[in-house]
């Protein structure tokens, strides 16, 4: 049981160098140059900025960064023609360009909302290792039949309260707006996870439930290991689950589930953004 716990706190510590964030073939990025306002033989103007817009042909992963209304995309698409083709030279803006267009001058990006070329959503895809607290509020365990015995026990939906852990791997598919919807959020997230869970809850030991029968039912500490499935939108994440019961202690070798496998609905949360 040690070594798991070792294993959970290893996986968290190395979520956030295991993240990528991949630009999606079909998508649209911006980027610009920008000019000193001067020209040969004219008197100085002021600053001005021309966009291109390129299309995503392939899928890479880049570095994004989400600024409020818009994203900073760290790379260069006029240097990669195999990841971008230029469709479009939006045209050239006469204006002071905002401080972090400057600061970003060549990197391919998303436009503010100010711009009117941002009328377009924008997906990216996010993968990264990811540590989530969960529980299972729903088993569903099998019949348990012994006919020599002339016993038998039917299928049985338990509700109960578990805490416990996920380890996994999660694909987060993320639609970004300039505009922000009615929750105050500009980027909406579609997820799948899979991965190992751990927790810790209670069995009922009582004479329905233990052959031979005990005579005083009791709660006992459970350990329960298994896998998931589980499916988010935003912070939402519900799912699959499966796994197998370890009642401890005293008459816990006299539970019919002991180790028997069962199928249930997960719910879990993000504890490492």
């Amino acid at each position: 049981m040690k070594n798991v716990f070792c294993l959970f706190i290893i996986l968290s510590l190395f979520q956030s160098c295991t993240t990528k964030k991949v630009l999606l073939k079909g998508q649209n990025v911006y980027s610009y140059s920008l000019s000193d306002g001067s020209e040969i033989g004219t008197e100085p103007v002021v600053p001005s900025w021309t966009y291109i817009k390129y299309e995503v042909l392939k899928r890479k992963e880049v570095k994004i960064t989400e600024v409020g209304t818009y994203l900073i995309i760290k790379d260069d698409p006029s240097k990669d023609l195999i990841h971008y083709k230029s469709v479009v030279t939006v045209g050239k803006q006469s204006s002071t360009p905002p401080v972090w267009k400057n600061e970003n001058i060549g990197n391919g990006y998303f436009p503010e909302s100010q711009d009117a070329l941002a009328s377009e959503s924008f997906w990216y895809r996010e993968d990264k290792m990811i540590l989530q607290t969960a529980s299972v509020p729903i088993k569903i365990r099998a019949a348990i039949r012994r006919p020599e015995l002339g016993d038998s026990i039917p299928s049985q939906t338990e509700t109960g309260v578990n805490i416990g852990f996920l380890v996994g791997y999660k694909i987060s598919w993320n639609k970004f707006r300039t505009s922000a919807n009615s929750l105050a959020q500009t980027t909406v997230k579609y997820s799948v996870t899979g991965g190992p869970i751990l927790s810790v809850g209670a069995a009922d030991l009582s004479a329905t439930a233990t052959r031979p029968k005990i005579e005083f039912p009791r709660k006992a500490t459970m350990i329960t290991m298994g896998g998931s499935v589980v499916f988010g939108f935003n912070n939402v994440h519900l799912g699959y689950a499966f796994g197998r019961d370890q009642a401890l202690g005293r008459s816990a070798s006299t539970w019919l589930y002991q180790g028997k496998m069962w199928n249930g609905v997960i719910v879990s949360l993000d504890l490492i953004k």
